[in-house]
């Protein structure tokens, strides 16, 4: 566990009397002096599933992304713009520069995806903690048929949360 940190959390409270349906993340960015000096760093080996952007909506299709504990940060990763990464199979993942080591730590027990996103030439890179995510490409426009929606009983509270350390 990280021994400092800053916690980040949401509290989503319906006060209505009928079910509540939501969805929060974050959007944080983060500086880079130059995104191919970067790496991101996972504990583990893991095949990804990359769910590919059509717009602003999740298009159904998929690619494939080997993360072999670390992944090198370039442009042409993101050149169909962010990688969606829905349900990951880690907790923690790691900005690293490439020669002086680790700059930062993001860790949450519950994340339901994550984005990871940048603009060609742009001097930061956004990690994203979410619990919900974009809609699909054929959406029935309806909210609460929308995947990863989260749905809240009338007087309750969820609470979702992330960490971010800085090394």
């Amino acid at each position: 566990m990280l021994n400092k940190f800053l916690k980040i959390s949401y509290e989503t409270k319906n006060l209505s009397n009928t079910e509540m349906p939501y969805s929060v993340g974050g959007h944080p960015a983060f500086a880079v002096d130059g995104l191919n000096n970067y790496a991101l760093g996972i504990p583990g080996n893991f095949h990804l599933l990359r769910h590919v952007l059509e717009g602003s909506y999740l298009s159904g299709e998929t690619e494939a992304l080997d993360f072999m504990e670390y992944l090198s940060l370039k442009d042409e990763l993101f050149s169909k713009d962010a990688i969606v990464l829905i349900k990951p199979p880690f907790k923690s993942i790691c900005l690293e520069h490439k020669t002086k080591g680790p700059v930062l730590t993001m860790h949450s027990e519950n994340w339901e995806a994550l984005g990871i996103w940048t603009k060609e030439g742009a001097p930061f890179i956004c990690i994203e903690p979410w619990w919900g995510y974009a809609d699909t490409i054929n959406t029935s426009q309806e909210l609460i048929s929308k995947p990863g929606i989260h749905l809240l009983a009338p007087g309750k509270t969820e609470n979702l949360s992330y960490l971010l350390a800085l090394h």
